[in-house]
C-alpha cells in the first residue's frame, strides 16, 4: 500500500512540474507576440487618426 502512495505523489509532482512549465512557457510566448503587436497597433492607430501617438507629428 505504501508503494501505491508514493506513486500518487511522484505522479501529482511530475503533474504539477509539467503544468509549471507550461504555464512559463506560454507567459512568455504571450509577451512575445504582444511586443510584436503593439507596433502594428500603435502603426494603425496613427495612420487612422492622422497623429503619431509617438512623437505628435500630425499626417495629412
Amino acid at each position: 500500500m505504501l508503494t501505491y502512495a508514493w506513486l500518487v505523489i511522484v505522479l501529482l509532482l511530475m503533474i504539477l512540474m509539467g503544468y509549471a512549465a507550461g504555464r512559463r512557457q506560454g507567459i512568455q510566448a504571450g509577451r512575445r507576440i504582444g511586443k510584436a503587436e503593439a507596433n502594428i497597433v500603435l502603426r494603425e492607430e496613427s495612420i487612422r487618426s492622422g497623429h503619431c501617438k509617438t512623437c505628435d507629428r500630425i499626417y495629412e
